[in-house]
């Protein structure tokens, strides 16, 4: 599901495959020190997002909050990270401009957090 406005992050759906290294940069960094200080819903839904571009791949089922104070800002999924340094070509100028905006902190992501997640219950 495509989502483009100013309260949802990075959801698109690539068409093509992930590239054969991920982009590990300041945006990639920016993001993921938004998401560890995420906030997860409580509530989970029945399914979640699958892409047929990246095969065994699958988001959680959870929604995650990153970006507003004590995490409370645009809604995202788990597998933002995945996208944001594999999908980048694929990704709207709007969207990273979005990930630019975040709080100026930065981490490495770990090959978990890039893999994306997955966690059902």
């Amino acid at each position: 599901m495509v989502k483009n406005d100013s309260k949802h992050l990075l959801f698109i759906e690539p068409i093509r495959g992930p590239s054969a290294e991920p982009v590990v940069d300041d945006l990639t960094r920016r993001l993921t020190a938004a998401w560890r200080w995420r906030v997860t819903s409580v509530a989970r839904y029945r399914g979640v997002h699958t892409n047929p571009c990246d095969p065994g791949v699958a988001s959680d089922n959870a929604d995650h909050y990153v970006g507003g104070p004590e995490g409370v800002g645009m809604m995202t999924h788990s597998l933002c990270l995945r996208y944001i340094a594999y999908f980048r070509a694929e990704a709207p100028p709007a969207e990273l401009e979005k990930v630019r905006l975040l709080p100026e902190e930065f981490a490495d992501p770990t090959p978990e957090e890039l893999a994306g997640g997955r966690s059902m219950w």
